[in-house]
């Protein structure tokens, strides 16, 4: 575990990320089993409660399959990349990222109003950040989006290296923070591109688009960080596979842009 991760990180998460390192690093190999949640409890001096979180946290991940009177099995050494819940992987967007560059367009900060008010969950009238940008193909240097990234102030200090990122920025919000991004919601709807985004992206104002906004949370299910992202309707896809697993509802499997 990290120092950032052992100062910040609630308890839960770093004895997740201890026992997912020990998977990593086959002291539990696939097949195996973990120490009962009573050993685990004594080991780390932890309640019962902070376990089951914690193992809550590598199921999710798709480390262990627990079920009664079987245990708790380790089932990969790690977490396969495919869809979790009703959203992208995390993996999928940062893949997205870095076949793309961000070329910063302003930076500063705002006062939320109304509308933003639901984006990022608060009242209005709280102070938030932003950074525009213009993402472009690495191929062929088209634009293909322009975004609005709003920062929670608390990552004031960090703004910079933030914003020089040309790649994916969720991951130097990890990096600054010492934390995860362990939540993401996402919400998908058209648009016409107003005149001053239709500018950076070299089309015309009223154009069809299609918006993509995100929220970013950590372990506390605090809001870090959310994105609005306009695509050009005629330059942009979005796919997801699904399929039907047991006991369970279709869960999306991969997303191509």
């Amino acid at each position: 575990m990290t120092a950032a991760v052992s100062r910040r990180a609630p308890l839960y998460q770093k004895v997740a990320t201890e026992l997912t390192g020990r998977i990593a690093n086959e002291v539990y190999p696939v097949g195996s089993t973990l120490p009962t949640e009573i050993e685990i409890c004594q080991e780390f001096a932890i309640s019962r409660h902070t376990v089951r979180e914690a193992l809550r946290m590598l199921s999710a991940a798709g480390l262990i399959s627990r079920r009664q009177k079987a245990g708790t099995r380790v089932i990969a050494r790690t977490p396969p990349a495919r869809f979790a819940e009703s959203l992208s992987s995390l993996d999928d967007i940062r893949r997205y990222s870095n076949r793309t560059r961000a070329k910063l367009v302003k930076q500063g900060d705002f006062i939320v109003d109304e509308t933003l008010s639901k984006l990022l969950e608060c009242p209005p009238g709280e102070r938030w950040l932003i950074l525009q940008s213009v993402r472009r193909e690495l191929k062929t240097d088209r634009a293909i989006s322009y975004t609005r990234t709003y920062l929670n102030v608390l990552l004031e200090p960090h703004l910079d290296k933030i914003a020089a990122s040309e790649t994916s920025r969720f991951a130097i919000v990890e990096e600054v923070l010492g934390l995860t991004i362990e939540r993401v919601t996402q919400d998908t709807s058209a648009t016409a591109v107003p005149a001053d985004i239709a500018e950076h992206l070299g089309i015309r104002s009223g154009s069809p688009a299609l918006q993509i906004a995100r929220r970013y949370y950590d372990a506390e299910d605090r809001l870090l960080m959310a994105s609005i992202n306009v695509h050009p309707a005629d330059q942009f896809s979005y796919s997801i596979e699904m399929r039907r697993t047991d006991n369970h509802l279709p869960l999306p499997q991969s997303a191509t842009t």
